[in-house]
């Protein structure tokens, strides 16, 4: 492969591969001034479909070639992502009803895959603005905490028109929520509801505290019932504070879905239907990742 010396103080962006008519960039990576680095081992193994959906393992790495050859492997060897119908700026009418609700789960996993491992799909933002004026019609709903570090756009790597996002302090469900979900699902035809929580979420911790301020008072009332599902004896050791916490708010997010389906009979239908899929998770914010709960919920809670 023929070598090319870069001279550049950072170089954001850096790689555009063209991979079954799906562009990928590489972004975010810096690199030293007058450093001349080798492109190899782009794609080293084959394309192969797996459930009508197209995946590679790339195996990405970058050499820099000043006087050593050490070498930065972005992506490992076993490292896959979805290529195929990643999600694009404009997702039809057409092309959302032919969508399950276990592709809409892939899409979310492989998009938070992308972000942990800052592999970002490249999109121009003002474009999608321009084809998203008419309408919209995002394959998944999410109802996720408020928290400024948990935006769900980016920690799945979607862009403008993919996803509906309802958020509140503590993910917890109310009336509006509920409405939100059922426009999203009967009327415009999402095919995914996520309830997704997350690790140190302030809302859960003043739950536990037994917090009380003006309106957050309710709200935070509505994270009670999860609370009784874990054991307070590991409060016994102050360590274990933030372990208690996360596991509230891993039972919070259960109790969440739980209420969607109690509390409405349309959301409730179009599981029992197939129809759609609703599913949890817990993201992690020292590490980017999100935990994904069952595959795909089907069936009503007892």
């Amino acid at each position: 492969m023929k070598k090319h010396k870069l001279n550049l103080k950072k170089l954001s962006s850096i790689l555009l591969v063209t991979l079954t008519g799906i562009m990928i960039s590489a972004s975010a990576v810096s690199y030293a001034k007058n450093r001349t680095i080798n492109l190899t081992s782009l794609l080293k193994k084959n394309i192969h479909p797996i459930d009508s959906v197209t995946t590679a393992s790339v195996d990405y790495k970058i050499n820099y070639l000043n006087n050593t050859h050490s070498e930065i492997q972005i992506l490992s060897d076993n490292s896959q992502f979805t290529t195929n119908n990643l999600p694009k700026s404009f997702i039809s009418r057409v092309n959302l009803d032919d969508i399950t609700p276990h592709q809409a789960l892939q899409y979310l996993k492989d998009g938070n895959f992308r972000f942990v491992n800052n592999y970002k799909v490249n999109r121009n933002l003002i474009q999608q603005v321009e084809e998203t004026q008419a309408g919209q019609n995002p394959f998944a709903v999410t109802v996720s905490c408020m928290d400024s570090r948990t935006s769900v756009e980016h920690i799945f790597d979607q862009g403008i028109g993919d996803i509906f996002s309802i958020r509140n302090a503590g993910n917890v469900i109310n009336n509006d929520v509920l409405g939100s979900l059922e426009y999203a699902c009967k009327v415009v035809g999402s095919k995914l509801i996520l309830v997704l929580g997350h690790s140190h979420c302030g809302a859960i911790k003043g739950a536990c505290k037994h917090y009380e301020l003006g309106h957050l008072t309710g709200l935070l009332h509505k994270i009670h019932p999860a609370m009784n599902k874990v054991d307070k004896n590991i409060l016994d050791n102050d360590n274990h504070h933030d372990d208690y916490v996360n596991k509230v708010g891993h039972e919070n997010v259960i109790h969440s879905i739980d209420e969607i389906l109690r509390r409405s009979p349309i959301l409730k239908d179009l599981v029992d239907q197939g129809k759609i899929g609703i599913t949890g998770g817990f993201y992690d914010v020292k590490t980017g990742k999100v935990e994904f709960f069952d595959e795909i919920v089907y069936n009503s809670p007892k």
